[in-house]
């Protein structure tokens, strides 16, 4: 879902990241709840959304 959202809005991108695999980079942005949506802007974090969001909301977020 969040794939397609990301396509609608210009210049998102979108990495996925297991968490169980990569305990250190979960670790240093303080996720502890999945899902976790972190929104970057010139290498900020700028939003961030815990738990099962609409496609709307992620919409927002990443326009945001």
């Amino acid at each position: 879902m969040v794939d397609r959202v990301a396509s609608r809005v210009e210049n998102a991108k979108v990495v996925k990241v297991n968490v169980d695999d990569n305990m250190a980079l979960a670790q240093q942005y303080g996720i502890v709840n999945i899902p976790c949506l972190i929104v970057f802007k010139d290498g900020k974090e700028v939003n961030r959304s815990v738990g099962v969001i609409p496609e709307k909301s992620i919409e927002e977020l990443l326009k945001a």
